[in-house]
């Protein structure tokens, strides 16, 4: 939702985290997409990466207080006696809810006409990225500026993926809407796509945002991440 923030689309501020539950689109605006990437914070890998477990407990702690990061911090399962490796992807999982994921999905649903998606297709380009889904490789698949340098497989998805979007921009409907089934397009692993609804995406995290939520975390989720 970041791109948006261009007081036309949202007229007016950006919402604060919780904001997103109320959610409107402009009466000009007949159609929105929503969709985010698997592993939206990789890219910014190396702001965390030499964080310890203990270190991530207690800048947790610094910045919402002890009783909201204890509750956040138990719903990602992160204790002192993570490994380092364990603790580098709960950090990437925490902070890619908070900043996209949990927000998104309350925006979705304050709008179900949406068209949502979400890209889980990983990365093969060598990088410290490899093996994730992330923002900048699904703008590969979209512009297809760097399709031939994607792997062959992938290579049919990018061109599958760039035809959805141009159906959106010219009015056609790309998929199902969100609707009250809560359905999203999936774009990968494996270089393929699916529509299904959010309750058969079992380990994306929807239970632990709506806990964070309803306990009126999800500022502090969104300021911690």
């Amino acid at each position: 939702m970041a791109p948006c923030d261009d007081h036309t689309f949202i007229s007016g501020p950006m919402p604060t985290y919780s904001g997103f539950k109320d959610f409107t689109v402009p009466t000009w605006c007949r159609d929105v997409m929503i969709g985010d990437a698997k592993h939206e914070c990789i890219i910014w890998n190396k702001a965390y990466r030499h964080l310890t477990a203990p270190e991530l407990i207690s800048r947790c702690t610094e910045i919402i207080g002890a009783a909201a990061a204890r509750r956040i911090l138990s719903l990602y399962n992160i204790t002192p006696d993570l490994s380092p490796v364990d603790t580098f992807y709960a950090i990437e999982k925490l902070t890619t809810d908070g900043m996209y994921l949990a927000m998104n999905y309350d925006a979705m649903r304050a709008h179900p006409d949406c068209f949502a998606y979400h890209f889980d297709e990983p990365s093969y380009y060598d990088t410290d990225w490899i093996g994730l889904a992330h923002h900048s490789f699904e703008n590969i698949f979209i512009w297809s500026t760097l399709r031939s340098t994607l792997r062959e497989h992938q290579q049919g998805l990018s061109r599958k993926m760039a035809h959805l979007w141009l159906r959106f921009v010219v009015g056609d409907e790309p998929w199902p809407r969100f609707g009250p089934n809560q359905l999203l397009m999936f774009f990968g692993p494996d270089a393929k796509t699916s529509v299904k609804p959010a309750a058969e995406d079992t380990d994306r995290g929807y239970a632990r945002w709506e806990a964070i939520s309803q306990e009126g975390l999800m500022d502090d989720f969104g300021r911690l991440s």
